[in-house]
């Protein structure tokens, strides 16, 4: 009868990989020494209620065999397939080990099927997974995909820092919604990763790429933007309610503004229709040069849209300038200078 010690592979994997990594020369020795320490676990231990298996023809020999086997196999897909690193391994001598390892257990499961099904967490001693040998057997065969995923995974995490400058900027602008009254001031291709997400998108990849000298980067680098931008709009969304368009009963703006405000705000949020525009209290601010002569006026104002995919309504403030022309006129602009917006509720 074999004595199954209480040990944890769990630790074990993680005491080794840690070692593993640590020194790459010392990689595929560290492997094996986990390996032997698994294996002797396995070889003494004595519990029938894990060993015991439906078929009365195999021997408790076979069945320590088996066991071996698989957990030799689980080790192996954990520290070198699904822990794999390109500065200390080689992709296709691992592919290759993986398929050994693979036939070992497939021909080890067609003597006894019976383990095909069992779950190898009470064999391999790591409660963590919930892995059918057939699962792991299948993930074998499957190396190089799955080592393909895992550089992938790698490279979009060691890229993390091309989008987390942006990712706290926008963290930022939520934190400071309710000092700020709920707005918050875009930038021309961010009005896209808000209103038109599939065009943002490719507009930040190729931003992020052109950083990473040309090289276009993977979509999931940009996940962790989503994640934050869909998190400020849900929070834009509950403080809505609570603001009411600033314009009131302002005065309406001349009919050549509104028309700019018209076609600009279409091209930065897709759908967007105007309700309604207003100046905001105040008169024309007038900047003059050193010599008191006047250069331009500017006036504030704000617009109020609907937006299909939007539940509540935009507002977005805007400024006006004109230059001095001489003798007392001002020449018309043929634009204007949107600024912050906020979502309130529609009127």
């Amino acid at each position: 009868m074999r004595n199954r010690k209480l040990m944890s592979t769990t630790i074990l994997l993680t005491l080794a990989l840690g070692v593993v990594f640590a020194v790459p020369n010392q990689a595929n020795a560290q492997f094996n020494k986990l390996k032997e320490k698994v294996k002797k676990v396995v070889m003494t231990s004595t519990d029938s209620n894990l060993t015991t298996v439906e078929n009365s023809n195999n021997s408790a020999a076979q069945n320590r065999d088996l066991e071996e086997t698989i957990t030799d196999a689980y080790v192996f897909y954990l520290s070198k397939v699904a822990g794999f690193e390109a500065r200390f391994h080689n992709a296709s001598e691992v592919i290759n080990q993986a398929r050994d390892y693979a036939s070992k257990l497939d021909a080890a499961l067609r003597a006894n099927p019976a383990y095909r099904t069992r779950k190898i967490a009470p064999i391999v001693r790591d409660d963590s997974t919930a892995m059918t040998a057939a699962e792991l057997l299948d993930k074998l065969n499957r190396a190089g995909d799955l080592i393909k995923q895992v550089q992938t995974d790698l490279q979009v995490q060691n890229m993390s820092y091309f989008v987390q400058g942006d990712v706290d900027d926008w963290k930022n602008r939520m934190n400071r919604l309710e000092e700020k009254d709920g707005f918050i001031l875009l930038a021309n291709y961010e009005y896209r990763l808000v209103f038109n997400r599939a065009e943002g998108d490719q507009e930040a990849l190729a931003k992020y790429s052109k950083g990473n000298g040309g090289k276009l980067l993977p979509a999931s680098v940009i996940a962790p933007l989503h994640q934050q931008i869909d998190e400020l709009l849900v929070k834009m969304n509950s403080l809505a309610p609570q603001y009411s368009f600033s314009g009131g009963a302002a005065k309406q703006v001349e009919p050549n503004i509104f028309s700019f405000i018209v076609k600009q705000s279409a091209e930065n949020i897709p759908g967007a229709s105007v309700v309604r525009t207003a100046w905001l209290p105040g008169e024309w601010m007038i900047d003059k040069n050193d010599l008191g002569i006047p250069t331009m006026r500017s006036r504030p104002g704000t617009a109020l849209y609907r937006v299909p995919s939007q539940k509540n309504c935009v507002e977005q403030h805007f400024f006006y300038e004109e230059k001095y022309a001489g003798g007392g006129k001002y020449q018309r602009a043929s634009d204007v200078n949107f600024s912050d917006l906020r979502f309130v509720k529609c009127q």
